[in-house]
């Protein structure tokens, strides 16, 4: 079980474990960070198994704060593993759950079914018959915390010694929120920067009309920022966020060319263009993330003019233009 660190005074990581999600062994632990001292916050909770319980109450003891000190849970976005042990932490602490409302309105649409189920959705693009909710999401038994507010952009949350901005930072979650601590140059990216891997992006039914364009815009918020530390939500803290944001966006403006490209002289669905980026090989976890990032990549190409979409009876294609 991976220790809880004090980055700087007040101001823990607690790595939690998290269960096997087929597909996602790369990401480990989800980090929770401790920030206080008056009142103390958590941004972020993992999932709720016995491991990641016994590993969250063993950084609160190291960190010597009892969990009734906890006043606010801060949720950078909605997926399990960020917020899924919420619910039992509030029940612990009597603390107050925010996340911003755009993720709640989302899992709404995407996780719990809205106008359109996924299946729809999906067979809409090209892909197979399916039912039930998409995998990317999380297992039956999320059960998070409802929140008791919503976090809105640019909240300041006093601290005491620090204060606390959040950044909505939309992109990788329609309501993803970065948290920047006061004047320390310190940014905690969540999903919308990690250290190793780019994060995902996808266009999901109940999301943004252009995810990545989003995404994006979003990214200069904190390339702009000055910040010298960001605390990523998976993977060890790295230097200079905004190198990273550079990464990034040259990897999306190649992978828009390559989506672009794919299309050859044809029409195709989504669905059609998968293989031709990431080949034939992919399992169901794999092949469905590559299907959510397509989309979004042909939507922001849609949006640029370098193609257009087009309607084959109920099936959506998409053209150069």
């Amino acid at each position: 079980m991976a220790a809880a660190t004090e980055l700087a005074p007040k101001l823990w990581r607690i790595p939690i474990p998290l269960p096997a999600i087929p597909g996602a062994e790369h990401l480990g632990f989800c980090n929770a960070y401790l920030i206080g001292p008056e009142p103390w916050v958590l941004v972020d909770t993992g999932m709720t198994t016995d491991e990641s319980v016994a590993a969250f109450d063993a950084g609160m003891k190291e960190a010597g704060v009892p969990i009734e000190e906890i006043d606010s849970v801060l949720i950078t976005h909605h997926h399990p593993d960020h917020y899924g042990m919420s619910r039992p932490i509030r029940e612990r602490s009597g603390a107050k759950v925010m996340i911003h409302r755009r993720d709640v309105e989302m899992m709404y649409e995407s996780l719990w079914g809205g106008e359109q189920s996924f299946g729809q959705f999906l067979t809409a693009h090209g892909g197979p018959q399916f039912e039930g909710s998409p995998p990317l999401l999380g297992a039956k038994e999320y059960q998070p915390a409802a929140p008791d507010a919503y976090l809105e952009d640019e909240q300041v949350f006093d601290l005491g010694e620090r204060f606390m901005r959040t950044i909505h930072t939309p992109g990788h979650s329609p309501g993803h929120c970065c948290f920047a601590i006061g004047d320390e140059e310190i940014v905690l990216t969540g999903d919308h920067i990690l250290p190793k891997i780019t994060p995902h992006v996808g266009y999901f039914p109940g999301g943004n009309p252009n995810p990545l364009g989003d995404f994006l815009d979003s990214l200069k918020k904190i390339g702009e920022g000055g910040y010298r530390i960001g605390l990523p939500a998976h993977g060890e803290p790295f230097l200079d966020p905004a190198s990273h944001v550079g990464r990034i966006v040259a990897h999306h403006e190649y992978r828009l060319k390559a989506t672009v490209d794919a299309l050859g002289k044809g029409a195709k669905t989504a669905w059609d263009v998968v293989p031709e980026i990431f080949g034939n090989d992919l399992p169901g976890f794999h092949r469905f993330a590559a299907f959510f990032e397509i989309l979004s990549h042909l939507v922001l190409a849609e949006v640029e003019g370098l193609i257009r979409r087009e309607l084959d009876g109920e099936r959506i294609l998409w053209r150069r233009a």
